[in-house]
């Protein structure tokens, strides 16, 4: 019996959807076109602007951004208030948690390869970080410098997601996942709450661009 073309329906988006992190994550975001993506999930190209609107959409919805972004909001909710003191350690065991599982690592993988040689993707991966962690990082300090202290935390958070999942840097790239948010967390902490070294000026505590 013939393939043919499969018509609209909820198992079809996720067929596209898993096409497409397969395109994205072997090919990147430029050479992954929305015809090639067709092709394997077996629809007609429309079908993929009829879901997704463009290709932005459909690359970010394929990496699963908007769920670790819900996720992460919930960890961080469920951890509580707590104290600055401890807030290096909730966000390195979220973090890490989630880019273990192993349905995100290819979409960690085809983010950041795609964020280095494309605009659009650079761009997609500011909004996210912006909006899952820099601004809710920045709410919860009260030390000098906020905006600066998140961005070190996002520097942190991209070099390990680089080293482990794109270069895979050994022994880095198969180190225990709990182990490894037991040793960033410290890091995360001196940038959240420690002596950045001379930047703490109160002129410097400006809101910041994401606010």
């Amino acid at each position: 019996m013939p393939r043919g073309r499969r018509r609209g329906s909820p198992p079809t988006r996720q067929t596209i959807l898993a096409a497409a992190l397969g395109r994205f994550t072997n090919e990147g975001y430029d050479r992954a076109s929305l015809r090639d993506i067709a092709t394997d999930a077996g629809v007609d190209p429309s079908l993929i602007i009829h879901y997704f609107s463009n290709k932005e959409t459909l690359f970010a919805e394929a990496l699963h951004l908007p769920r670790i972004s819900e996720a992460l909001h919930r960890t961080l909710e469920a951890a509580g208030p707590g104290s600055e003191e401890e807030l290096g350690a909730h966000i390195a065991q979220a973090l890490v948690g989630l880019l273990e599982v192993s349905t995100l690592a290819p979409a960690v993988t085809a983010l950041i390869r795609s964020a280095a040689s494309n605009e659009d993707v650079s761009r997609i991966l500011r909004e996210f970080l912006t909006r899952t962690i820099l601004r809710r990082i920045t709410a919860s300090l009260t030390a000098p410098d906020p905006a600066f202290r998140a961005a070190l935390v996002a520097s942190q958070v991209l070099g390990v997601m680089m080293a482990r999942f794109v270069l895979r840097l050994e022994p880095l790239a198969s180190a225990d996942p709990g182990l490894l948010a037991r040793v960033i967390a410290p890091n995360l902490q001196h940038y959240l709450t420690g002596d950045l070294g001379g930047y703490n000026h109160p002129e410097r505590q400006s809101a910041p661009p994401w606010s």
